[in-house]
């Protein structure tokens, strides 16, 4: 029974230590924001998002993009779509919308969203640099009321 609970307390030790230093982990006093990571093939995609879990209204997303070497991508354009299908046994049509974030260095990416409302929303995050696509993200967030 002891040895169970110091296997125990090791491995949630081990996974505390493991997420310190990324770059996609909270900052110290961010609250508990989850981090959501895609790799396309061609980047490696962070989502983090104020507050966690997100709410209808106003939330705040945080973008990290590298390359696939770790290095990160500084000059790239960065798009963030919602998206929600229709629900016409609810009389709702589908919902989508884009907001574009601004970059505030090494490959961090930033910016106000707002969900019109609580519920299941599919995120995409495309990257482009000279109206090129470098690749995209996709995630599955549920919003609050």
């Amino acid at each position: 029974m002891k040895l169970r609970f110091h296997l125990l307390l090791a491995a949630a030790a081990a996974v505390s230590i493991g997420g310190c230093g990324r770059p996609d982990s909270p900052q110290p006093g961010a609250g508990t924001a989850t981090t959501l990571t895609s790799n396309d093939g061609s980047l490696q995609i962070g989502y983090r998002g104020e507050p966690d879990p997100p709410k209808s209204g106003d939330n705040k997303v945080q973008v990290t993009i590298a390359r696939t070497d770790g290095s990160p991508l500084t000059d790239a354009e960065v798009a963030v779509t919602y998206y929600m299908p229709a629900m016409p046994s609810m009389s709702m049509p589908e919902m989508r919308d884009t907001f574009s974030l601004s970059h505030q260095g090494s490959g961090a990416y930033s910016g106000p969203v707002r969900l019109s409302m609580g519920g299941t929303w599919q995120v995409t995050v495309a990257v482009t640099q000279n109206g090129e696509s470098l690749g995209a993200g996709r995630f599955t967030i549920v919003a609050e009321e």
